[in-house]
């Protein structure tokens, strides 16, 4: 590898409607002045998040150094946190939504996504070298990751294609787990596995229109099974309970899917976008942030860890 992967904005090799919102993010970005680094991959915001400030007035934000906490995964991660990192300064959080938008922790190659097989962005494969880089330069405190959507669609994997539910493929995915664990606990963080929501059963797919299933028919991808998105969650427990003291699981994918379904509205507050797979920008991270901030800082609260 001859220097760091940076983009944390790019896609698959083509802008799809599920990726349209993070793509206004990037046009913020730059009319906002961020500081941003190119890379042949694409482009990433370097050690800021456009909407992280502190609320102006925001008399109940703790006074003292914000708790550094880091965010990985893939876009789902990404666009929840757009609205954590604008409620961090509420709960004295200084939160880095450090996505890589397109990937997740399998770098098995190519992935069938959305009804496409193809390989994934390069910068996915070296993941670990990027997470490290990143821990290494904000210390973080807390590193969550939120994953599981790449995890569970159909992979190429040692010769084959294969699924998360054959036990071969399974054990690898559950190695890259455990190897991500490893990455963002460096510096003594703690870690928060964030159990992986559910998706609507039919979403946009990423396919040039005038193909057999261009954008709008809204077909069944293998990857939307919530037996697959069930099975990814028992192995994420299964590597939590390897490190004990360090990683806890956090049922995330429980919160936002009330009744153990997909939903889009929760609480009369639009958590899901319409896409039927990423939140909504910031209203489902800020939505969430009160039930997840205390979780957090209790992993780092001496003999108090979260339920």
């Amino acid at each position: 590898m001859t220097g760091l992967p940076r983009s944390r904005k790019g896609t698959r090799g083509r802008v799809g409607p599920l990726e349209l919102s993070v793509v206004l993010a990037c046009v913020l970005c730059l009319v906002a002045g961020v500081d941003m680094v190119s890379s042949g991959a694409g482009t990433r915001v370097l050690g800021t998040h456009p909407l992280d400030v502190t609320p102006v007035n925001d008399t109940t934000a703790p006074k003292g150094p914000r708790v550094h906490m880091l965010l990985a995964g893939g876009s789902e991660a990404e666009t929840l946190g757009w609205g954590l990192t604008v409620d961090g300064p509420k709960w004295g959080v200084d939160m880095k939504d450090y996505a890589l938008v397109g990937c997740g922790v399998t770098r098995a190659t190519p992935i069938d996504y959305g009804g496409v097989r193809s390989p994934t962005q390069p910068y996915c494969q070296d993941w670990p070298q990027t997470y490290a880089h990143d821990v290494a330069v904000f210390h973080p405190k807390v590193s969550l990751l939120l994953v599981g959507r790449w995890e569970s669609a159909d992979a190429y994997w040692d010769g084959h294609w294969t699924d998360i539910e054959h036990p071969g493929y399974a054990a690898y995915v559950a190695s890259q787990l455990e190897l991500a664990v490893k990455v963002l606990s460096a510096g003594g963080a703690k870690v928060a596995l964030l159990t992986a929501p559910y998706t609507a059963w039919k979403t946009e797919p990423f396919e040039p229109p005038g193909t057999e299933c261009s954008p709008g028919c809204n077909r069944h991808f293998s990857e939307n099974d919530p037996n697959r998105i069930n099975r990814f969650n028992q192995i994420l427990a299964g590597v939590a309970a390897k490190f004990p003291g360090t990683a806890t699981l956090i049922d995330f994918g429980a919160h936002v899917d009330p009744g153990g379904k997909y939903s889009e509205y929760i609480d009369g507050v639009q958590v899901r976008d319409a896409d039927g797979i990423h939140f909504t920008i910031p209203a489902g991270g800020e939505w969430v942030a009160p039930w997840l901030y205390p979780k957090l800082l209790a992993m780092i609260a001496p003999g108090n860890q979260p339920g």
